[in-house]
């Protein structure tokens, strides 16, 4: 094996490619992603501009719905959900908050 091309498979493994960082970016904020998977993130969105965008668009989207659901539920014309549907998804977002605090703490220990 080449030296360029020994490079190329570390850089390769460094740096994810960003189809692989979007889909990685949805499993670290549901808690699902492991701690090197999480650092190879973190190294990929610090060079790639859109990736970074597109996590932070990402973050923000989520804390926007899990701060009031009700109100953006209500917003304009569209379609009302049931006050069960609105009880079902506040459960929902409520559960998953806790497993993926208990999730990030097991997913800082090695594989």
């Amino acid at each position: 094996m080449t030296i360029s091309r020994w490079l190329s498979d570390v850089l390769t493994w460094l740096l994810p490619p960003c189809r692989e960082v979007v889909r990685w970016t949805s499993q670290e904020l549901d808690g699902k992603l492991r701690w090197h998977q999480r650092a190879r993130l973190q190294m990929h969105v610090l060079i790639c501009a859109l990736c970074k965008r597109y996590r932070q668009q990402l973050i923000a989207l989520r804390a926007a719905l899990r701060s009031d659901p009700e109100r953006l539920a209500d917003v304009g014309d569209a379609q009302q959900l049931s006050p069960e549907a609105k009880q079902h998804i506040k459960e929902v977002l409520q559960k998953s908050t806790t497993r993926r605090t208990a999730s990030a703490d097991a997913n800082d220990t090695p594989p």
